[in-house]
């Protein structure tokens, strides 16, 4: 391992005793974990829905499951499972994968989910929606399980984001990344080092925040790199791309509320929909994308009927049909009034339907969130210190972090008095690597 999990704060915090080396404490940690899972495995309704969250840290690439549900009245999201993915099939963009590798990848994944529910004594059966990145594997996903489908909106902005810079400022952006790549080698990274304590920033071309972060530390560098040596001021982007980069820069700032906005509490499927239909108004080229009848939406009837729900709107006959499965059996006794009962113009006109009409649903419709990136909001809030772990160690504190309200201090001294840890320690555990 890179750094000895007992010097993470993410595991001194429920592990606060001496002496306690890796091995030893990854075995606890195991004993932990088991404890937890045999926690979710209790907890878990009959009908819950799986949150597929597929993230990277570097160039590492991983794959968790969430469970979300609602139990006595609270949103409940408990993190199942997290796997690397080794495979570059697995993390194959949509447009170079053809439809034998999304066929044979999301056979995979599914399979993957059905392994993974055997821990909790669940199957595909119990599962009553995905919501997942809105590629051609996400899609194949559903079409084979037969689920109801909500698109990852942090993927939709993301891709949206993307295409407009690939569109409008693709030779912009790259002659920033040049300059600063040349900023990195050894005949220019002196020099600097001697003008400014700011350093080059290079951006991943499919992470649009990472261009933000180079072009702020474009302009920050600015007043360094018009006193470097006259080759590297040749590098440097021409005015009519400067005032491009100027207006890039100015729309970074404005498009940066919205992630911030999908990683907070806030975002649902009604309040998502407002965000972009606001963005596609300053944007109008990002409606291919954000619009709620996009190409990119996998399901839009059903997309739109989470949102008329929310919204306490009147559903449409197609957003109605969608709805079906979750409409509960429940038979309201007609009961004879001398008041005057609403005509269909009433309820035309009325604004929409009534909060009764959204109890007719069962409640695992009315916490399907709009974004699959669970483990992103984590990592914002307390993640930083997991970056330096190595895989297997990852998904294991994580798994414990994740679901921390699902144990307790007195229940790891339980388990430290309760076991010979030596039976469960295994070797391995003080390697560097996994």
């Amino acid at each position: 391992m890179d750094i000895g999990l007992f010097d993470h704060s993410a595991t001194q915090e429920f592990m606060n005793f001496n002496g306690v080396g890796r091995k030893v404490l990854k075995a606890y940690m195991r004993l932990i974990a088991k404890k937890v899972e045999h926690a979710i495995a209790q907890d878990l309704p009959a009908k819950f829905g799986i949150v597929f969250d597929q993230w990277a840290i570097e160039k590492q690439h991983y794959l968790s499951v969430f469970a979300v549900y609602l139990k006595q009245q609270q949103v409940k999201e408990v993190l199942l499972a997290t796997s690397r993915l080794y495979s570059q099939e697995e993390i194959l963009p949509d447009d170079e994968a053809d439809d034998a590798k999304v066929s044979h990848c999301a056979t995979q994944f599914v399979e993957y989910i059905k392994f993974e529910l055997e821990t909790f004594g669940k199957t595909i059966g119990n599962i009553v929606w995905l919501v997942a990145s809105n590629s051609a594997v996400s899609k194949h996903m559903a079409k084979v399980t037969g689920l109801p489908f909500v698109g990852c909106a942090a993927h939709r902005f993301n891709t949206a984001v993307h295409a407009m810079i690939q569109e409008e400022y693709k030779d912009d952006v790259a002659a920033v990344h040049k300059l600063m790549r040349a900023l990195t080698g050894l005949n220019f990274i002196y020099p600097l080092r001697r003008l400014t304590d700011f350093r080059p920033l290079l951006h991943h071309p499919n992470r649009w925040p990472s261009t933000y972060d180079m072009l702020q530390r474009y302009f920050e560098l600015m007043p360094a790199l018009i006193q470097m040596p006259p080759d590297l001021q040749r590098m440097i982007p021409s005015n009519d791309q400067g005032m491009n980069l100027d207006e890039l820069y100015e729309d970074f700032k404005w498009l940066s509320a919205v992630p911030t906005f999908l990683a907070g509490s806030k975002a649902t499927m009604a309040t998502v929909r407002r965000v972009f239909d606001k963005v596609i108004h300053r944007y109008p080229s990002m409606k291919n994308f954000l619009a709620p009848d996009s190409p990119i939406v996998p399901s839009t009837e059903f997309e739109s009927a989470l949102v008329r729900l929310q919204r306490t709107e009147s559903l449409t006959p197609e957003e109605a049909q969608t709805l079906a499965p979750f409409k509960k059996n429940v038979k309201v006794k007609s009961q004879r009034t001398t008041e005057r009962t609403a005509s269909w113009v009433d309820l035309l006109l009325s604004g929409g339907a009534k909060e009764s009409d959204q109890e007719q649903y069962d409640a695992t419709i009315h916490v399907i969130p709009p974004a699959s990136n669970a483990v992103e909001r984590f990592m914002v809030r307390q993640g930083k210190e997991l970056r330096d772990l190595v895989p297997r160690s990852l998904a294991l504190v994580l798994f414990l972090k994740v679901n921390r309200s699902l144990w307790s201090l007195n229940l790891v001294d339980q388990v430290v008095e309760s076991t010979n840890i030596a039976e469960h320690v295994v070797d391995g555990d003080s390697s560097d690597e996994e």
